[in-house]
């Protein structure tokens, strides 16, 4: 087989639609070789239904009954200061808001985020806890009032994903392949627009049954993506790239 046989016998397996694009708009693959697969959430992340568990986890960790949730990396990309912003308009308005709890280790220039919240009076209120365990994921998402997940840019996006699956009302971004694992229930804004996500914050938290209803509809959207459809979706991929390389 000539090395060009191969090449036109190579598949792609891109994480979203999003990812896909970019793949044939920067990197010039073409598109019939690119197959999205979805990535799986583990079986664990679902909703909890145990009150004195939830107890129990804030407890341990002194996270109070309500607070608002990021949960990742601190870097740039993931546009957490202009959560802050947003979530300093949003004391304004309502000076009672739920803590905000910016979860996950430290990357690449996190600084700029915690001088601003210094900037900002937040100390009190957006708190650090640092890197979670990851068996102890799906009790930050279940304990949460809101999940947030401001980012720019995102491959798949999995913690939106996961959130949901654990039931937790979710507010995302409505850029790269945010939209594609948010679907119809998470909500989404302009992440560059920390206005508009103030605004979006005040009202989910004040909207009681629409936090409910995305509870129940977000295990279910999110049943989509299980690491058992993600294998057979991956078999399926071999098994073309085999019958692929046999007949050119």
């Amino acid at each position: 087989m000539t090395a060009r046989s191969v090449a036109r016998a190579t598949q792609v397996v891109a994480v979203s639609e999003s990812t896909k694009r970019d793949l044939v708009e920067l990197m010039r693959v073409p598109e019939e070789r690119i197959h999205v697969i979805y990535p799986g959430i583990a079986a664990d992340f679902q909703p909890v239904g145990d009150p004195e568990t939830l107890a129990r986890f804030r407890a341990k960790h002194g996270l109070p009954e309500r607070f608002l949730l990021y949960l990742g990396t601190l870097e740039p990309r993931k546009n957490l200061l202009t959560l802050v912003e947003a979530y300093a308009r949003l004391r304004g308005q309502v000076a009672d808001s739920p803590p905000l709890v910016l979860a996950g280790a430290r990357g690449r220039y996190y600084q700029p985020l915690f001088a601003r919240v210094r900037a900002l009076g937040l100390e009190r209120v957006v708190t650090f806890p640092g890197y979670v365990a990851r068996d102890e994921q799906p009790l930050w998402y279940a304990g949460a009032e809101i999940f947030v997940f401001p980012s720019l840019y995102e491959g798949f996006g999995l913690p939106v994903a996961e959130a949901l699956a654990c039931g937790t009302p979710t507010i995302t971004s409505n850029v790269s392949s945010l939209p594609e694992v948010a679907g119809d229930v998470a909500w989404q804004f302009d992440p560059r627009n920390a206005e508009a996500l103030a605004h979006l914050l005040r009202d989910v938290l004040a909207d009681g049954a629409a936090r409910d209803r995305m509870a129940r509809a977000g295990p279910a959207w999110a049943s989509q993506f299980s690491i058992a459809r993600m294998a057979r979706a991956y078999a399926g991929i071999y098994h073309l790239a085999h019958t692929s390389a046999r007949t050119v």
